[in-house]
């Protein structure tokens, strides 16, 4: 078994999701979901706040720990 790489991806397996239930609940790829989860996309606050509703978080801070947002 591996370990998360992100906290976004800690907080999926938490919910014991996988990465093509989120991307549905997203409207995204997986793909595209995927390079999120890998820091090869940066999340927006658009799809960070949807993502503290699909993991059933308290804040935007709490998902991303120490990701980091751009403003769209």
């Amino acid at each position: 078994m591996s370990y998360p790489k992100t906290s976004i991806e800690k907080h999926r397996r938490t919910k014991y999701l996988n990465q093509a239930d989120v991307s549905s609940e997203l409207g995204m790829s997986v793909v595209n979901y995927s390079k999120i989860e890998r820091g090869q996309r940066r999340l927006t606050v658009d799809v960070a706040l949807k993502l503290v509703k699909i993991f059933e978080l308290n804040s935007i801070e709490e998902l991303i720990e120490k990701e980091t947002l751009e403003v769209v």
